[in-house]
């Protein structure tokens, strides 16, 4: 039997990059590196854009599209993967099925907001997300396989708990919204000392201003930087998720457990289906997460062996070497 020769799609931008590249690090550590062909779109991108004297995007894309067919049938390829927001079309996937190549797609957005998978869904041999969504029906219609897949931890594993430099009670890291804002400056208002990071902070204007230490996106060292300076990682959906069952859960969750910090997060079905081996706190309304926030502070010190077993949980089974593993098993 021939080996598996897996191409992979980098997105060209954002925290999805991110999660392929980790993702393709350990397609080459599980496979090879002979095995493995990365595709990076962003090279590309610019490539075509500095040589076109009109870069027109559909254009760009189109050609994007034609070189990464022409290398990922050159390379000999079993399996194609694209990272979530990679500009794959549906005229490209097609093309890839034909020649009898397993297409797979990791979708790690929100849903409701990445709305493109709308149109490139049944290109793809099998297709995984982070939420359950419509997927399962949807993918059922087309003949394709779904399956429930999280993204995993992607800071850097840190020596312990580092206590003493964790000076502020909260942190957030994400872009600003409505909901996010006025969540947060209750917290500030009440005294409560907030760190915040994310691209968009730098049009806010009002008294988060003093805890906001990046108004850019931040890398994995970054947010370890962040997150290992206060006691509790905050995860805020971007709306108000009053009355709607099915909530994004941010992939940064890993993060915050892997840091170290108690994880605080929004009471969803989702959250204790992927998080049912770990220990975190949740809330059930705005009006509720100031009084577990200082629930929580008061009594910070019981947490410690809770932490330590998330931080070990996490270390062993949240890491993106797991999710390669599970993806090559669910595939092959």
């Amino acid at each position: 039997m021939s080996e598996s020769k897996w191409f992979v799609v980098i997105p060209p931008s954002g925290a999805a990059r991110v999660v392929a590249q980790h993702t393709a690090n350990n397609f080459i550590e599980k496979t090879g590196a002979r095995n493995v062909k990365i595709f990076d779109t962003l090279i590309y991108q610019n490539s075509f854009q500095t040589l076109l004297k009109n870069p027109d995007e559909t254009l760009v894309v189109d050609l994007i599209n034609q070189s990464l067919i022409v290398s990922c049938l050159d390379f000999g390829t079993t399996h194609f993967f694209s990272g979530a927001l990679s500009p794959v079309s549906l005229f490209s996937l097609e093309i890839l099925k034909k020649q009898h190549i397993k297409t797979i797609h990791w979708f790690y957005e929100d849903f409701n907001r990445a709305t493109y998978w709308k149109s490139i869904l049944q290109g793809y041999t099998v297709f995984l997300s982070i939420q359950e969504g419509p997927f399962p029906e949807i993918c059922n219609k087309h003949q394709v396989q779904w399956h429930l897949l999280p993204t995993a931890a992607s800071i850097p594993q840190p020596d312990g708990l580092n206590d003493e430099r964790r000076l502020f009670d909260v942190a957030f890291i994400g872009i600003p919204s409505s909901y996010r804002i006025k969540v947060l400056e209750q917290l500030a208002r009440s005294g409560l000392r907030c760190i915040i990071a994310g691209s968009g902070w730098e049009q806010y204007s009002g008294p988060l201003q003093p805890g906001i230490i990046s108004a850019k996106w931040v890398n994995e060292h970054q947010s370890a930087h962040v997150l290992s300076r206060a006691k509790i990682g905050l995860n805020l959906s971007i709306n108000d998720p009053e009355g709607v069952n099915d909530v994004h859960l941010s992939p940064r969750v890993f993060d915050i457990l892997r840091s170290g910090a108690l994880l605080l997060t929004e009471e969803t079905p989702l959250s204790h289906e992927i998080m049912r081996e770990l220990r975190f706190e949740t809330f059930s309304s705005p009006g509720q997460i100031e009084t577990v926030i200082n629930s929580i502070l008061l009594s910070f010190a019981a947490y410690e062996s809770d932490r330590l077993k998330n931080l070990q949980t996490v270390n062993t089974f949240h890491t993106y070497s797991n999710r390669v593993k599970q993806i090559i098993t669910l595939v092959e």
